[in-house]
């Protein structure tokens, strides 16, 4: 089943009481391997090797696939540390990888506090992680410079907190119909807590107190094919939505999903957001 079908944005933002668990598991693991966003996984795990971690930490790390890649690009390995809003997803982060030793995952929101007393009964120190790292998290925060204040007593001196997110604000949609596209991309925009998250690493980090603050990568993602689309920005979700609101008819949605595979027939197809990369140094 496609995940785009299935899963709603709103729900990362709290996943348990959404009802939608399973279809937030299934939407990961379907844009986990989109072409278009491993250039994004590179450039973390680059920024995570310069710091030669032996502790990394992962807040938002869903079902840990990224953390436990990021755990290998040290000798010796380093130690993972998931953290996770969503207890759903820690318990399936835990079932997915029991069975190493290297990685931890544990339920905490650092929007409600900093480190709690089970990560530090867990062994999990003051200022001892060499990164932190959070990947397409921002967009899901309603006051991400509070949980940066929460989180920076975990990082050493030296230390990075990592950040990569897009910028639903500047979503667009090839599409001849340029009405209903921009109602549409009205429509997704309003179920992402802080649409413009992308555009705004750099004054979040400078805001929370980082030194040294840089962009380290800033990409354009344009998917061509318009299934993968479907999956990565939930087009036929949204489009059900608003048919649902009763802001357009059955028949006008149906006719621009049409357009769309049409138009990737004919190679016109194209569904583009930027994402950035930054970092920014505890001193």
């Amino acid at each position: 089943m496609n995940a785009s079908r299935v899963v709603k944005l709103t729900t990362f933002a709290d996943i348990d009481t959404s009802g939608q668990s399973d279809a937030c598991v299934n939407y990961l693991d379907a844009v986990r391997d989109v072409p278009a966003l491993r250039q994004i996984d590179h450039a973390i795990i680059g920024i995570v090797a310069d710091q030669v971690p032996s502790l990394i930490i992962e807040i938002g790390c869903g079902t840990g696939e990224l953390l436990e890649v990021l755990t290998n690009v040290s000798t010796p390995r380093s130690r993972g540390l998931g953290i996770e809003k969503s207890a759903s997803l820690a318990t399936e982060a835990k079932r997915r990888h029991q069975s190493d030793a290297y990685l931890e995952f544990l339920v905490h929101d650092f929007l409600e506090s900093e480190a709690n007393d089970e990560i530090f009964s867990s062994g999990y120190a003051s200022n001892s992680a060499d990164a932190i790292v959070l990947n397409r998290v921002v967009q899901h925060l309603d006051d991400p410079i509070r949980l940066f204040r929460n989180t920076k007593s975990m990082l050493r001196v030296g230390g990075a907190m990592i950040l990569s997110d897009v910028d639903w604000t500047q979503f667009t949609i090839t599409h001849p119909d340029l009405n209903l596209t921009a109602e549409i991309i009205a429509e997704h925009l309003k179920v992402v807590t802080f649409p413009h998250a992308g555009g705004m690493l750099i004054k979040i980090l400078e805001d929370a107190g980082f030194k040294n603050v840089q962009e380290k990568l800033c990409v354009s993602h344009t998917i061509r094919e318009f299934n993968v689309a479907d999956t990565v920005f939930c087009l036929s979700a949204t489009v059900r939505r608003l048919i649902e609101n009763g802001k357009i008819t059955s028949a006008d949605g149906s006719r621009w999903l049409k357009a769309c595979t049409e138009l990737e027939r004919s190679g016109h197809f194209g569904a583009s957001i930027p994402q950035v990369v930054a970092v920014g140094f505890i001193e």
